[in-house]
């Protein structure tokens, strides 16, 4: 499994049941960003801030979405754990949750990803989502995520760019990354994903660039 996906904060939200409850409360969501962006940032050799009136916004906006989708975790409670984490992830990227100052240089132990490097704020961001959404598969009962590190490598920058212009392109992204179907069209309908109709011609990877 990727470095993205950190396995003791899986363990630990496993333990609290973080996902059948805690994680739409601001009470916890807010320290456990908290601490994994601290955490995360230093282990990379990287100097940055939780703005939390940006990650206020974030969290309030994707707890007004995820609401209003509440049907779907009854219909199809996995694929409705990928849909709001990808809406997760689309509302902290838009609002900017991680503010990055002067870097530091990195730690012996840093991951030497360019990603990492290049974008540190997308990569904690991502790598906060990927922990959160392995935790919810797991506690469904669901395997682990199919990710390949070499299918990231090759399109990350497109995500980066891509996201940059339509934050709402992040939830099909995230689809792709962990091997599902991205949906480009209506992303932010939960009607169009895969798990909730018939089977169709996949859609050309258009906006995927290495």
């Amino acid at each position: 499994m990727s470095a993205l996906v950190q396995s003791a904060w899986v363990d630990r939200w496993l333990a609290q049941h973080a996902c059948c409850g805690p994680v739409y409360r601001w009470s916890w969501f807010m320290p456990v960003l908290q601490e994994f962006t601290d955490q995360a940032l230093q282990t990379l050799g990287q100097r940055g801030t939780l703005d939390p009136i940006g990650a206020g916004a974030a969290f309030f906006n994707w707890a007004r979405m995820t609401e209003q989708c509440s049907a779907y975790a009854h219909e199809q409670p996995v694929d409705h754990a990928h849909y709001v984490c990808g809406r997760l992830l689309r509302c902290l990227l838009h609002a900017r949750a991680i503010q990055m100052e002067a870097g530091l240089s990195p730690s012996a132990d840093a991951a030497p990803l360019p990603m990492a490097q290049e974008w540190p704020e997308g990569h904690v961001v991502l790598s906060f989502v990927l922990t959160l959404l392995q935790t919810w598969r797991l506690e469904l009962g669901a395997g682990p995520l199919d990710w390949q590190d070499a299918r990231f490598a090759q399109h990350w920058r497109s995500f980066r760019e891509n996201v940059a212009e339509d934050a709402d392109r992040a939830g099909p992204f995230l689809d792709f990354f962990v091997g599902l179907e991205p949906i480009w069209e209506y992303p932010t309908v939960p009607a169009k994903r895969p798990a909730l109709r018939a089977p169709t011609p996949k859609p050309a990877h258009s906006l995927l660039r290495a």
